[in-house]
């Protein structure tokens, strides 16, 4: 009797996905392993209310607020919460956010204290920051002078615990199943990103073009830039 070719495929291709899974699974119940000793890493900005809200009667409210609904912006190095710089530092392609007290949606709210509740209103339509249109959102009306940003070390004392092995394993599942599978693959490969060697190589051969153009130029021949390429992911699958 002689085997279905399509179907032995078909059977490897769902094998190798098992096992893909599985492999994934695996590695992720390696769990963590505690540092003997903490590591420094960088520095937290928060919001702490101002000094003298902290001797309001409702000064714990402030404080609720900030713990509960405030939020944390990490860097490496305390210079770079540099909120004025404008461009000028060295670090200017890198953006920092300022620390806020984030929305809440309509459960939080209502589950909120009465003293805490009045400080949030639903009048600014969050739909056009990423929230979702078929629920109500509350934003924090409390100003912004309300709050200092205070600064923390942040450590680290835990670290992931890695399998060469595992990740061996892996490389070598997907690569079969990018080369061998690459049409069953099409679904699968479209919610992945595409490679950082095939980004780096996109980007080479974007700046190699934008130098040759740039010389023909000079050279005074008649030529224009083309457009940077877009959708990396795209042109990986």
């Amino acid at each position: 009797m002689r085997k279905n070719k399509h179907f032995e495929k078909e059977k490897e291709f769902i094998r190798l996905q098992k096992q893909l899974a599985k492999n994934w699974e695996t590695q992720m119940s390696l769990g963590w392993s505690e540092l003997t000793e903490p590591k420094f890493i960088g520095y937290n900005a928060y919001l702490e209310p101002r000094q003298d809200i902290q001797n309001r009667d409702d000064a714990w409210v402030f404080w609720y607020i900030c713990q509960n609904f405030g939020t944390k912006t990490f860097a490496k190095k305390i210079e770079l919460f540099d909120w004025e710089r404008k461009g000028k530092s060295i670090y200017k392609t890198m953006i920092y956010h300022i620390p806020r007290i984030h929305g809440i949606n309509e459960w939080t709210y209502l589950n909120l204290p009465s003293q805490v509740r009045k400080w949030f209103t639903d009048d600014i339509p969050f739909n056009v920051h990423g929230w979702n249109r078929h629920s109500k959102s509350y934003y924090c009306k409390i100003p912004n002078f309300y709050f200092d940003i205070k600064y923390e070390k942040e450590y680290k004392t835990k670290v992931k615990i890695y399998s060469t092995i595992l990740e061996q394993e892996e490389a070598e599942i997907e690569y079969i199943l990018d080369t061998k599978f690459y049409h069953e693959c099409r679904n699968y490969r479209r919610h992945r990103k595409a490679p950082k060697h095939f980004r780096k190589f996109l980007n080479r051969s974007q700046r190699a073009k934008s130098k040759q153009t740039l010389f023909n130029i000079m050279d005074g021949k008649d030529c224009e830039f083309e457009d940077n390429y877009s959708g990396a992911d795209w042109l990986w699958d």
